[in-house]
């Protein structure tokens, strides 16, 4: 599949001029994604989704999406809802990527009963399938039914029907979030600090191979790879900056790590602008990384 390339935006409170400086770029340079993680417990961010629209609002061309949305805090059907509402506003510009929910501990302060993995596993199962029944509806006003045993729709008339098919983006590491993204995903989400590139191959082995039990392509099942770094304008800042956690490199440097990140199957790029220079690097990314990445590739 021809590679795809996003923009992270942080929802900070703070910094809301500069994340929509950040959007506009991604628009304005043909970047295909904007995508925004999801931790409402966090009182520094904003609310994900609601800043997403707004983003979307400002915007002609890039994509939105949640990377990922907390689906313990988001009912599905009305996160369903939610997103095929904005793709219908925005003419098909919806991605959404979903999580079982990482940080037990947030949610539990908004509120919910915290769940065992066994048991947030398996209510992640029923809002995956509520999502695709939900995106699946032919006209608006459908009725549908499905019994879970976290979620459930009973009789439920489900619209707006969705613009366009809005890709389920799961992110997960271990193996049965893994059969679940061969099984039932469009694509799969996963970050550097999390999964080194090296054992990138044997996990989408996983992945392909419940593609397969379920009679899938796994060809069509994208692979995004979020990564934190610094770009470099000149060799100066390779002597100023010292960071072990995140990729440092000049703009060729970038290109040569990113074709080696697309040699083991990652389809979809998301830069996660590190340091206080989060506006200027997103453009050195639009406007010379991912420039350059395509021409490496053959593409124009």
């Amino acid at each position: 599949m021809d590679p795809l390339f996003a923009l992270n935006i942080d929802p900070y409170s703070a910094y809301i001029d500069d994340e929509i400086k950040i959007a506009k770029i991604a628009d304005e340079h043909g970047i295909d994604i904007i995508s925004m993680q999801d931790h409402p417990y966090n009182g520094n961010f904003l609310d994900t989704w609601t800043f997403l629209t707004y983003l979307a609002s400002i915007t002609e061309k890039v994509r939105i999406m949640t990377n990922v949305a907390n689906t313990p805090l988001r009912n599905p059907v009305m996160l369903a809802k939610q997103a095929s509402t904005l793709d219908r506003i925005t003419k098909g510009r919806v991605e959404l990527g979903i999580g079982a929910g990482a940080f037990w501990d947030g949610i539990r302060s908004f509120g919910l009963e915290k769940k065992d993995p066994k048991e947030a596993f398996e209510a992640f199962k029923d809002a995956i399938n509520i999502m695709r029944i939900f995106f699946s509806i032919t006209r608006d006003n459908e009725l549908a039914s499905y019994e879970g045993k976290y979620y459930s729709l009973y009789s439920a008339y489900l619209g707006p029907k969705p613009y366009h098919k809005i890709r389920i983006w799961i992110g997960g590491y271990g193996k049965k979030m893994l059969a679940l993204i061969g099984m039932y995903g469009d694509g799969w989400t996963i970050s550097l600090p999390y999964l080194p590139p090296q054992e990138l191959p044997s996990k989408k082995k996983i992945i392909e191979e419940y593609a397969l039990k379920k009679g899938r392509d796994p060809k069509n099942i994208r692979t995004n790879y979020n990564f934190g770094g610094i770009i470099f304008s000149d060799e100066k800042e390779r002597e100023r900056i010292k960071r072990a956690d995140v990729i440092m490199g000049t703009i060729d440097e970038w290109v040569k790590i990113m074709l080696e990140f697309h040699k083991l199957g990652v389809d979809t790029f998301t830069f996660w602008a590190a340091g206080p220079r989060k506006v200027e690097q997103s453009i050195l990314f639009a406007k010379e990384v991912v420039p350059r990445f395509k021409e490496s590739l053959g593409y124009k």
